[in-house]
């Protein structure tokens, strides 16, 4: 089955003369259950894909389909919908909420509160090594501790689609292979898809396949 289907897409910011083409014409497929990684030099648009293909920017051309849903056809009250339940992302910025605890944060995702609520966002937490700083406020952790509380809330619903931007920038080789294996098991346990825009060549055996991005192309696709 497929997971994502990227048909020419083009991105443009701006207007006229000045405006920029972060998207070229991206063509991506991407099946369900794989670990598909997206590389390339820092402002070639692999973030701009991302957020196309989770439906939070929409592109000027070019067709984008999500699990048989066309996101670009979705209301906006739909595509929130769609991404609660579907979707797992990982910002590049973490985007955590600063007023929140380590617990709160992770728990956000689950839309209905539930009885095990509590239970899975803590059982989540110390699979990435953060069981003992539930109550700590994002500004009390390390840079690699709050990327961490982000992958965290990006895996609490067990989604079927994981968006990762540059999991690894802030970990540490041990730390960064840890989470990759967790990724990588709890997309094996349930099938989810896996699409990490990444620097990191230590994380590339992870993937089955590496596509090369560049000026807003994917230039080569090369499987692992």
């Amino acid at each position: 089955m497929t997971a994502i289907e990227c048909i020419d897409i083009k991105k443009l910011f701006g207007h006229g003369d000045t405006g920029v083409w972060a998207l070229q014409g991206v063509d991506i497929h991407v099946e369900k259950g794989e670990i598909y990684m997206i590389v390339g030099p820092s402002g070639c648009g692999k973030t701009t894909l991302l957020s196309v293909i989770a439906g939070i920017l929409d592109q000027t051309d070019g067709k984008c389909v999500v699990f048989d849903e066309d996101m670009e056809t979705m209301s906006q009250t739909n595509k929130r919908s769609f991404r609660s339940k579907k979707i797992g992302f990982c910002f590049q910025s973490f985007n955590l909420m600063p007023q929140l605890t380590v617990l709160e944060n992770v728990q956000l995702p689950l839309q209905i509160i539930e009885e095990n609520g509590k239970e899975r966002a803590c059982e989540i937490l110390e699979k990435v090594g953060l069981k003992d700083r539930l109550d700590f406020f994002p500004k009390e952790l390390s840079i690699g501790q709050q990327q961490r509380v982000a992958i965290a809330r990006a895996l609490v619903h067990s989604p079927e689609l994981i968006l990762c931007d540059e999991p690894t920038s802030a970990l540490d080789h041990k730390i960064g292979d840890e989470i990759m294996a967790l990724l990588k098991e709890l997309c094996n346990k349930n099938q989810s898809t896996l699409l990490v825009v990444t620097h990191d060549s230590r994380i590339f055996s992870y993937a089955s396949r590496i596509a090369q991005m560049e000026d807003g192309k994917i230039l080569k696709v090369v499987k692992q």
